[in-house]
């Protein structure tokens, strides 16, 4: 699997994001077996970097390209050539906490992303 500074350093050169005001910090996660890492840009939570096995990766791109209009899921920046790691946007809170009703959570999920 590739060094998160590796990572970085591919994202600088391919002009995807800026090394100023760049923070990392790595994600605790039970949802995933990769490894995650929170991009923080002037402090800001930006991106996330998820390096796993291709088998998982190049799935995740492949969901993430399709339902790219879905404002409930995050937007896709990069994907490597190997299908090593992702980087998409980091969406704040948590999915099992506080999601408010029911009906409301409900209807977004139909109208957003199963009609989709």
């Amino acid at each position: 699997m590739r060094n998160i500074n590796d990572i970085i350093d591919e994202l600088i050169s391919r002009g995807l994001i800026q090394d100023e005001y760049l923070d990392v910090s790595e994600l605790k996660s039970g949802t995933t077996n990769g490894i995650l890492y929170l991009l923080l840009i002037k402090n800001k939570p930006t991106y996330v970097v998820k390096i796993d096995h291709p088998h998982v990766i190049v799935p995740t791109q492949d969901f993430l390209k399709t339902y790219s209009n879905v404002r409930l899921l995050p937007s896709m920046l990069y994907t490597d050539d190997d299908g090593e790691f992702i980087v998409y946007t980091y969406i704040a809170g948590e999915t099992h906490f506080n999601c408010g009703s029911k009906k409301e959570g409900m209807t977004l999920l139909v109208n957003d992303l199963f009609n989709s």
